[in-house]
């Protein structure tokens, strides 16, 4: 019996072990298992299916020849003679693993470097989009009545020993707009 076949995937006779073995004999060994691989096996048939932007065809393209010869490379040789290697040009497009792995690391890193050394949470607060009209037109008291109606749920369920049982800190941050300039009022918390 297959993953396929009818009744199989839940079914009474499927065990796990009988999962994992079929699974392991769809996935070759040898199967490259990249972002790369993927779209150099995959994007054409789904790009027939689907009716993509140009953009999208483009990202495509260089990141199934992301450091491949289609690319072009270029050749580094040791001054001496002893060794020379090739080295195939990247598509430095922002969403590739391969290029901008480094870079999405060393934000990372910063990212933790900023966090606080305590236990905290991050909490959000919205209004409805329906408000938005009536905020542009009266922000402070909306605002007030924001931040009030946030800090006054935060103290009565914090402070609820069902929950946490204790007198809350917090710091808040209220946010208007995106950066696509989209007006989205919330408030971010931290407590």
């Amino acid at each position: 019996m297959t993953l396929h076949e009818p009744g199989y995937a839940g079914g009474a006779s499927a065990t796990r072990l009988d999962v994992v073995l079929n699974v392991r004999s769809c996935v070759s060994e040898d199967m490259e298992r990249t972002l790369r691989a993927i779209f150099q096996t995959h994007f054409e048939a789904y790009a027939r299916a689907h009716r993509l932007p140009a953009y999208v065809h483009r990202a495509a393209y260089w990141i199934s020849h992301c450091r491949t010869a289609a690319l072009g490379g270029h050749l580094r040789r040791c001054p001496e003679g002893h060794s020379a290697r090739a080295f195939y040009n990247s598509c430095h497009q922002r969403i590739c693993p391969q290029c901008q792995g480094l870079a999405t690391e060393r934000w990372l890193e910063r990212q933790r470097a900023r966090l606080l050394w305590c236990a905290h949470h991050h909490l959000i607060f919205t209004i409805p989009h329906e408000l938005n009209a009536l905020w542009c037109w009266n922000r402070a008291p909306m605002a007030k009545l924001l931040f009030g109606a946030v800090r006054e749920t935060l103290v009565e369920l914090l402070g609820d020993p069902r929950y946490l049982g204790a007198q809350p800190a917090f710091l808040a941050a209220l946010h208007t707009c995106r950066r696509n300039a989209g007006c989205i009022m919330h408030i971010t918390y931290i407590s």
